[in-house]
Order: structure tokens, then C-alpha cells, then sequence
């Protein structure tokens, strides 16, 4: 399987909150405790599933260098600091 990086990119900017609390909950009813689910792999891999629209299990039959490359993209999105967001100070 190929992953459109670009597909990705684009998609994962359009998931919403009520996508993360979903895969958040699939990965602890999955038996695992989550304290901040944007560092868990099992919950990135879903939110690249999500935004690919293809099957989680496609996402962790990767290759693990294949796989470890989804990871970094979604944890990238996830941790990129944003322009729009306010500072300290203007809080």
C-alpha cells in the first residue's frame, strides 16, 4: 500500500473535535489508558486512517519505516505551532 502524503496533509486539518474524541475512545476501550492521546501511536495511526479514509488496519500493516512516517506526519500536524493562536500575554 501507498500513502498519498499530500491526501494526508490536506485531510487531517478537516477532522473535528467530535473525530478525536471517536478515535480517542477506540483506543481506550481498546484497553489502553490515555493521558494526552496525541503522543499514543495506536491514536495517531487512527487519525491517519480517518483522514485517508482507509481501513486502521491498512494504517498498522504497514512496513514499521512506512508506518513510523505516517506517525511523524500526524504528530507534525498535531504539534504545529499555530499562527492564530493567541499568547500569554494576549490571553
Amino acid at each position: 500500500m501507498t500513502i498519498d502524503y499530500k491526501k494526508l496533509e490536506e485531510n487531517l486539518p478537516k477532522l473535528t473535535g467530535a473525530d478525536f474524541i471517536e478515535i480517542e475512545n477506540a483506543v481506550s476501550n481498546g484497553g489502553t489508558f490515555l493521558v494526552d492521546a496525541r503522543y499514543n501511536s495506536a491514536y495517531q495511526a487512527r487519525l491517519a486512517a480517518k483522514a485517508l479514509d482507509i481501513p486502521y488496519p491498512e494504517i498498522t500493516a504497514l512496513p514499521i519505516s512506512e508506518f513510523t512516517k505516517v506517525k511523524t506526519a500526524v504528530f507534525s500536524f498535531l504539534f504545529k505551532p499555530d499562527s492564530e493562536t493567541p499568547t500569554e500575554s494576549e490571553i
